[in-house]
């Protein structure tokens, strides 16, 4: 259900761009091109371009936008007739309502929700079945918050059990700290 658009036959690349443009500014979101070097994805956006180390779901779940590309790419829209261009007005919404859900949940794809992914019950919140605050880990308390880069990662809740212990367990063991387990620890690592 990613959001990106496959042009398999280049004939209907022009047709397919203008449709892209104006669903881009009606969401108000961007186009990005995915370029394959060696067997190695490039992201194009405007002028610049990298060569991710993260899987391509990440990049795009990280930056909700149209992906444009000719490339096979599997989970796409892909565009190798006419018809395939009407498909781009509706599902091309939709899959950016899904990751645009998708990418404020944890998705640790625990099941405690009652579905088999993330990716399903964002599904099921775009379909209007589910809420995001009945997601179980968004909606638990939690006693550990990790971010990196400024973005929240979210741990299993016996994950989240362990590194707090583990964490007590290793400032307990200081010279001259003493704690009672409610107190409230900030850590810091850097390089």
């Amino acid at each position: 259900m990613l959001p990106i658009v496959i042009i398999k036959d280049r004939a209907f690349e022009g047709e397919a761009i203008k449709i892209l443009l104006e669903i881009a500014k009606k969401l108000g979101v961007d186009i990005i091109k995915i370029v394959r070097m060696k067997e190695k994805a490039v992201v194009i956006y405007n002028s610049d371009a990298c060569f991710p180390n993260s899987k391509l779901e990440d990049i795009i779940v990280s930056n909700p936008a149209i992906y444009l590309t000719c490339d096979s790419i599997e989970d796409g829209i892909q565009i190798e007739k006419k018809e395939d261009l009407l498909k781009l007005e509706n599902e091309l919404p939709l899959r950016l309502r899904i990751i645009n859900i998708y990418s404020k949940l944890p998705r640790l794809d625990c099941g405690r929700c009652g579905l088999r992914s993330c990716l399903e019950f964002a599904k099921s919140v775009v379909n209007n079945e589910r809420e995001l605050s009945n997601c179980p880990i968004l909606s638990a308390e939690r006693k550990v918050l990790i971010s990196l880069h400024g973005k929240r990662i979210f741990l299993m809740p016996w994950v989240e059990r362990l590194f707090r212990s583990l964490v007590f367990a290793f400032l307990s063991n200081l010279k001259g700290v003493n704690l009672k387990g409610d107190e409230k620890i900030i850590l810091e690592v850097r390089e």
